[in-house]
């Protein structure tokens, strides 16, 4: 398995804190020590409490950029 797409707490928490500042996942995933989008799906998709903590940290990163418009 490649390295870039093992599930990693800490990775897992900095996209999550990204997120609910109002970076989106794709640009969040150009990072060199990011996985690339479509393994954060596929983690979403096998850990209901990751996918939670996503669908939260981006309702909070909406209102992030609703503010900044």
């Amino acid at each position: 398995m490649n390295s870039r797409s093992t599930y990693r707490p800490e990775i897992a928490a900095e996209i999550c804190t990204r997120l609910a500042e109002g970076e989106p996942l794709r640009q969040i995933c150009r990072d060199p020590h990011m996985p690339a989008w479509r393994t954060v799906y596929d983690w979403i998709e096998a850990d209901n409490d990751f996918a939670a903590r996503i669908a939260r940290a981006r309702q909070l990163g909406f209102d992030a950029i609703a503010e900044e418009a």
